[in-house]
């Protein structure tokens, strides 16, 4: 796995967009003033969608070992799938990992948060990056070109973000829309934060179960074999 590991990363490294991503795209939002109606600063909900699609842009490898029948020759080696899996995605976090320390350094400076705060927030971005990325792998089962998977998500990822509350806040939602939002899991990374932010920390641990509940099924279904 640690050699499935070391080639995805220096593949993933090898883009240039994934030094914007990681590195350019926190500096920018990091940067928005936050909005009078806003409780928690637009910056911390917001980033929550560059995760999403820094994990989509990362895991266009495995998609890419589709289409060009890579994994069809790994199928047939001594190298098992899961271990394909398991390398890819540990390499994908790891680059995750470096964007939300970063970003989190950034908002300390940025903004006033309490230390707890700032621990929990970012136990939340990591297990939203978890998600984003086995939602990824699920999502390009679906399609066979990589042109085509993304047209589509950007138009579902920002819808899931609007509906969510990472672009608009859950404040303003109606009751009877926030009943029909929690089957998305952008809706429960948004109101952990919230909640972190405005220091409720009880209900984080049942959050946190949801997002890892949405990780677990995305990932049992993203991550198997498609010839």
């Amino acid at each position: 796995m640690m050699v499935v590991y070391s080639l995805a990363l220096k593949r993933a490294i090898k883009q240039k967009i994934t030094l914007v991503m990681v590195m350019l795209f926190p500096v920018i939002i990091i940067l928005i003033p936050p909005f009078p109606y806003n409780i928690i600063p637009f910056s911390f909900t917001i980033y929550g969608l560059v995760i999403m699609f820094t994990a989509f842009i990362l895991t266009k490898q495995v998609l890419d070992d589709r289409a060009q029948k890579t994994i069809v020759r790994i199928a047939a080696s001594p190298l098992n799938h899961y271990a394909y899996v398991g390398g890819h995605v540990s390499a994908y976090m790891s680059i995750l990992l470096v964007q939300v320390v970063f970003f989190m350094l950034l908002a300390v400076f940025r903004f006033s948060v309490s230390p707890q705060f700032f621990l929990v927030s970012s136990l939340i971005y990591i297990v939203f990056a978890l998600m984003s990325i086995a939602f990824s792998l699920f999502w390009h089962l679906f399609f066979k070109s990589y042109a085509t998977s993304i047209a589509v998500y950007s138009v579902v990822a920002n819808i899931m973000a609007l509906a969510g509350g990472l672009t608009v806040p859950l404040e303003m939602f109606p009751e009877r829309v926030k009943d029909v939002v929690v089957v998305l899991p952008t809706y429960w990374f948004a109101y952990s934060l919230d909640a972190s932010y405005n220091g409720t920390y009880t209900n984080i641990g049942y959050t946190l179960a949801i997002l890892a509940a949405f990780t677990i099924g995305f990932f049992a279904i993203g991550s198997k074999r498609s010839f």
